[in-house]
């Protein structure tokens, strides 16, 4: 089976909004102690939780403007991909926490 060029850019782009953002947003909670008093795991959570709504919002808004553009298709395999692509990234952001769930 061959996967499309426009769906690996989907999962690409997913699983790098979800880890890296989840990376960024970590690092900034506990450099900047935006939320004093949680705990180090509970942080991860909190930036893992922002990190995936982010993705999922970049990827519901970008399906969207392609759904009113005449000359754009194939919305569902296109959010397939990206949530695909959001999982691998919560796994990838996940072992580099190392946290067992």
């Amino acid at each position: 089976m061959k996967i499309a060029k426009d769906k690996l850019k989907h999962m690409g782009a997913c699983f790098v909004s979800t880890t890296f953002g989840s990376l960024a947003l970590t690092i900034l909670i506990a450099k900047a102690s935006l939320l004093p008093g949680l705990s180090h795991r509970l942080i991860i959570i909190v930036s893992l939780a922002v990190a995936i709504a982010l993705s999922v919002g970049l990827s519901f808004g970008k399906e969207l403007g392609d759904y009113f553009n005449p000359n754009s298709s194939g919305y569902a395999g296109d959010l397939l991909a990206d949530l695909i692509g959001i999982i691998f990234g919560i796994m990838a952001s996940v072992f580099i926490y190392g946290l067992t769930f």
